[in-house]
């Protein structure tokens, strides 16, 4: 049963990072993994448990201590997707992306010009997303 709680808090967490992330104009590969960021959120699980446990007397305690258990394997699970995803949008040290974002326009185009002039390698890949006007460069760092 508690297994079966916290995939299913998974799957709805990263439904909704998805959905959320897409609306407001993230690239769907950061949408993709920004769920694993939200794992470790626990405040309202423990407090909802302790009240769980003193205003229903017959069932409360054995469902705080579910929500408990839920709340334990969200923290061990938790720190290691966020250091995943840190790393992946490029935003902590010793990072396998490095992110550059400019916006695109009048001042900014001989930049976009540069970057699009460097030779490309495998490890190099721009996304020009046309509604924002954002040129983004992703480039795995060795």
């Amino acid at each position: 049963m508690m297994l079966m709680i916290f995939l299913v808090r998974i799957v709805a967490i990263a439904v909704g990072a998805y959905i959320a992330g897409r609306a407001s104009g993230d690239p769907p590969d950061i949408a993709g993994v920004a769920w694993m960021a939200y794992i470790t959120q626990a405040g309202v699980a423990l407090g909802l448990a302790k009240k769980i446990n003193i205003e229903y007397v017959t069932w409360g305690p054995g469902f705080a201590t579910l929500l408990i258990a839920v709340v334990v394997l969200n923290q061990l699970v938790g720190p290691p997707f966020f250091r995943f995803v840190l790393r992946f949008v490029g935003e902590a040290k010793g990072s396998r992306v490095a992110v550059v974002d400019a916006v695109v326009d009048e001042e900014t185009a001989p930049l976009k010009k540069k970057l699009n002039s460097e030779p490309e390698s495998p490890a190099t890949v721009d996304v020009q997303d046309n509604t924002s006007q954002i040129l983004r460069r992703k480039t795995l760092v060795s």
